[in-house]
């Protein structure tokens, strides 16, 4: 059984009950805390969810992460929550509940939550998100009776770069580099004169508040200085293929990006209508451009009702990591 006993320096006054973060000082509690909790996914990564909070900022530059809270137990920390700020000041972004598997049932992570809410509600923000794990029905349960709704589900996907080469999706012709044209469609890289059609499809067939952690701009979607910025000096990477009928209506999107030294995320938007049409050509463009990028594993976040993307995902080597959904609280203006 595991213990609480993440106390690796005296307190000089002991605290029980819900307190605001305080980042550098509980670092050293509050890792190992995440890792006990989230072991599998976090595998070794969980100082990642602080470090942003730890960097240096210039004055004028908004801290990504919102301290938080922790709940101290006779100078041991029980428990953590941790909250992301958004490009939206109103929105809000639970990025973890983790609570010390010896001390659950006690209503800890009620408590933290409440706090939360409190701490977003006095500054007039207007929505919580978070994500449960489908499974975790006790978690759901707790954030439903605290006036959390469901939006909707993803499924987390993953695959190794070796197992993309050995798993190209088939039947269906693309090109390595170039467009590739169908009889009702063609396949083509981002320009600018589509930006808008591009954006205007990611929000009607995604939910916003299923974006994690911002739902793309409609500068996400331009080619520009601060796409050039960011490539050469943040080592971010973005490539986007439109799926576009003839009269350059846009009826799918495929994106790769990753930061630097990260994996590949793909991003796969396509109209309810020519789903069944597109879907396959798209996914097997990305693929196919994968390879000519470093080797890297590739995740994927896609709608877990799009059944027709996930056997695709699936065909292509991919394997689910994680389903989950996401629930929202909503103040009233």
């Amino acid at each position: 059984m595991a213990t609480l006993n993440f106390r690796l320096r005296e307190k000089t006054k002991k605290h029980s009950g819900v307190r605001p973060i305080d980042v550098r000082a509980d670092a050293l509690q509050v890792v190992p805390l995440l890792e006990l909790v989230f072991h599998q996914n976090l595998r070794g990564r969980a100082s990642n969810a602080l470090g942003p909070a730890m960097t240096f900022r210039l004055p004028w530059q908004p801290a990504p992460v919102v301290p938080g809270f922790v709940y101290e137990k006779d100078g041991d920390i029980a428990g953590n929550v941790s909250l992301m700020v958004t490009k939206d000041p109103n929105r809000y972004l639970v990025a973890n509940v983790a609570v010390h598997p010896d001390q659950r049932r006690q209503g800890i992570a009620r408590k933290m939550m409440n706090a939360v809410i409190h701490y977003v509600h006095q500054r007039r923000g207007h929505k919580i998100v978070l994500q449960v794990e489908e499974k975790n029905n006790a978690a759901a349960d707790l954030y439903r009776s605290l006036g959390f709704n469901e939006i909707g589900t993803v499924i987390q996907w993953q695959a190794g770069y070796g197992a993309l080469q050995s798993h190209i999706p088939v039947g269906v012709p693309v090109s390595a580099r170039r467009p590739d044209t169908y009889e009702a469609f063609m396949l083509r890289p981002l320009r600018n004169d589509v930006a808008h059609g591009a954006y205007q499809l990611d929000i009607s067939t995604h939910s916003a508040e299923m974006n994690w952690p911002d739902t793309p701009s409609l500068n996400y979607y331009r080619q520009g200085l601060s796409q050039w910025w960011e490539t050469l000096v943040e080592g971010r990477h973005r490539e986007i293929w439109l799926a576009m009928t003839h009269q350059k209506e846009v009826i799918g999107i495929g994106a790769i990006e990753s930061d630097w030294g990260r994996p590949y995320v793909l991003r796969i938007r396509i109209h309810p209508e020519w789903r069944e049409l597109v879907a396959r050509p798209l996914v097997a463009k990305l693929i196919r451009r994968l390879h000519y990028m470093s080797t890297r594993p590739v995740n994927a976040v896609h709608i877990k009702d799009d059944q027709i993307v996930s056997r695709l995902l699936d065909e292509a080597g991919f394997r689910p990591q994680r389903t989950l959904v996401t629930m929202c609280l909503n103040f009233k203006k």
